[in-house]
């Protein structure tokens, strides 16, 4: 079968593999429809490896050459025994991580912080290739009307769903949002159907023009507008509750700690690639709560955002372009690096 396949920084071939295994207890074989590309596939394209092992992982035994991909949807193949919930045929989308099921952390229903938890992409073998076999646990039914494009945005939405889940911001209460880029446009889209009053921010002109669309209150250019001063004006010169950072940016936590009132929540879902300074005093002095977000919960997150599919087409606002697999490095993954692209590429494997 074909299949994307990492070797190393700057080298994903497309080539024949060996077939996907067959599936063993509780596992089911997908043939997959789409898969979606992300940035943290080109970080570990550009600059990588991170998360794909050198060495032989602890859990999965694995390490390169590994085929990447995890987010993605495909149709049933093959069925392992003990799976229940799924027959051959059914439409489901992957979450791709995987839990044990005993650690403490899964215990308490926080499977993304299992102690030997591992990705299908990273890993183990993902889903940029024709089939993939993954455990039936961290899969989801495709509400029946949802476009293929539409679903193959579950995975993502999903991590934007336990993101904004994570945050526990007041009903009714302004949210600021910096940074409406990937998953910034999700978190929007989660906080929206909740009734939430977004501010949304950005420098860039299409993804401020994409937020006003997904329904953001406010949108601020940070190139041309003061958000301080529209966030003051905003919400009686006392500053946001909740400042969700969403870019990563270097120079985006100390504008949001501008923006926090006291006892204000910074919620933290943009990965920081070095160190940071951070002003300690003033988190202390105003009682600023951080919070994070890291991945999702498979069981809950998951089938959330595919409720949200079956309710909202996202795909013509949110998808960029749709790419067969032996385009996927110039016309994804460069072309993500390049800024090329405004919103999510998918590849089409059917």
């Amino acid at each position: 079968m074909r299949a994307a396949v990492y070797y190393g920084r700057e080298d994903v071939r497309i080539e024949e593999v060996a077939e996907a295994k067959d599936p063993r207890q509780g596992e089911v074989t997908l043939e997959v429809v789409r898969a979606g590309i992300c940035g943290t596939d080109v970080a570990e394209y550009m600059r990588g490896p991170h998360l794909i092992p050198l060495e032989v992982h602890p859990q999965t035994g694995r390490k390169v050459p590994i085929v990447i991909g995890h987010e993605f949807i495909g149709q049933v193949a093959k069925v392992g025994e003990g799976v229940a919930t799924f027959r051959v045929g059914d439409r489901v989308a992957s979450g791709a991580g995987v839990s044990c099921g005993r650690c403490e952390w899964c215990l308490r229903g926080e499977t993304n912080m299992c102690q030997h938890y591992y990705t299908h992409g990273f890993q183990e073998d993902g889903g940029l290739a024709e089939r993939v076999t993954v455990p039936a646990d961290t899969c989801a039914l495709i509400p029946g009307g949802t476009s293929d494009d539409n679903a193959a945005l579950a995975q993502p939405l999903s991590v934007a769903v336990h993101a904004v889940r994570r945050t526990g911001h007041p009903a009714g209460e302004k949210l600021v949002l910096i940074g409406v880029g990937g998953v910034g446009s999700l978190y929007l889209v989660v906080a929206k159907s909740q009734g939430i009053p977004v501010i949304a921010a950005d420098v860039d002109q299409q993804a401020l023009g994409r937020a006003g669309l997904l329904g953001a209150d406010r949108v601020v250019d940070l190139g041309r507008e003061d958000l301080a001063g529209v966030v003051m004006q905003e919400t009686g010169g006392y500053g946001a509750t909740t400042v969700v950072e969403c870019t990563g940016r270097e120079d985006a936590l100390g504008l949001a700690m501008q923006l926090l009132r006291r006892s204000g929540t910074l919620m933290l879902v943009g990965l920081q690639t070095g160190r940071v300074p951070f002003d300690f005093h003033q988190l202390v002095q105003r009682e600023i709560t951080v919070r994070t977000s890291n991945a999702h919960v498979c069981t809950t997150d998951l089938p959330a955002a595919l409720g949200l599919l079956a309710m909202l087409d996202l795909a013509p606002l949110l998808v960029d372009r749709v790419i067969p697999l032996e385009r996927l490095v110039p016309d994804g993954i460069l072309a993500a690096a390049r800024g090329d692209t405004h919103g999510k590429v998918l590849v089409s494997l059917r």
